[in-house]
């Protein structure tokens, strides 16, 4: 599948890959601040953003999207960036191709359940909600943006999660509102986003673990002591680490913290 990417910066390629509901738009600052650095490729996960739409929507199939780019632009020894969705992604293409990859950074995920881990299960709860408050907006209805935000209000009391997720709200060629996520999709493969671990785990031979960063929002639960040591149980060479003052969203959260603690990491590795 081709993957929509924007490119920014030069240098050693750098592949930035969204969590679910996201798109490249949402990490525009992010991937300016590493181009003085690196090549930035911001990714469209497929579903999602400006990239196509499938009915099949699973990490490996992800993953063969992002080796699929890899090839159509030639790059050699990237580093990959992923963020929730996108860093199961990028555990995936770990576990698979370790020797593809200069470094990889996993964005507030642990290789975990969401559904069954201790402490987690509300994490089903609310995206189901989510998607369902979403898929029920009268799209055709609507007149402005405010008002899909005011419909959404209940299902989603967090004004700055409700504005993430309208982000994705769009005017179509007729002039109404769509979705650019494919709501469907995505429902039915929830079960699948939060659990997928299957392709995760740890390589038999240490001298291919490229090396890992794991940061974690210390205001999220997303990386826990249930899931912490199931990082260092599938990836024994990854580093975690902490970025203050931060939830899930830690790189919109605290985005110089955020670059800082990847320019560290990437730089000095």
């Amino acid at each position: 599948m081709q993957l929509f990417v924007r490119k920014t910066g030069a240098g050693q390629p750098l592949v930035i890959m969204h969590g679910l509901y996201g798109c490249s738009d949402n990490w525009l600052h992010i991937a300016k601040a590493l181009s003085d650095h690196f090549a930035v490729y911001s990714v469209d996960l497929r579903n999602h953003g400006h990239s196509p739409h499938h009915d099949v929507h699973t990490y490996a199939a992800m993953a063969q999207d992002i080796m699929e780019l890899l090839e159509a632009e030639h790059l050699q020894q990237p580093v990959l960036l992923g963020h929730s969705m996108g860093g199961k992604v990028a555990m995936c293409l770990a576990s698979r191709y370790p020797e593809t990859f200069r470094s990889i950074i996993v964005a507030d995920i642990a290789p975990a359940s969401y559904t069954t881990v201790s402490g987690t299960a509300p994490h089903t709860l609310l995206h189901r909600r989510m998607m369902e408050a979403m898929m029920s907006l009268p799209l055709r209805q609507l007149q402005r943006r405010e008002d899909a935000d005011r419909l959404l209000a209940d299902a989603v009391p967090e004004r700055r999660t409700r504005l993430f997720l309208l982000k994705n709200l769009y005017l179509d060629q007729d002039g109404g509102f769509s979705w650019r996520l494919n709501l469907p999709v995505l429902a039915r493969a929830l079960p699948h986003i939060l659990d997928g671990t299957d392709d995760f785990g740890p390589l038999p031979n240490a001298a291919l673990r490229c090396p890992m960063l794991f940061l974690k929002g210390d205001q999220s639960d997303y990386i826990s002591a249930a899931t912490a040591p199931l990082i260092h149980r599938d990836f024994p060479q990854a580093v975690l680490r902490t970025v203050e003052g931060a939830g899930h969203w830690l790189h919109f959260e605290q985005p110089g913290r955020f670059v800082e603690a990847v320019l560290t990491f990437l730089l000095h590795e």
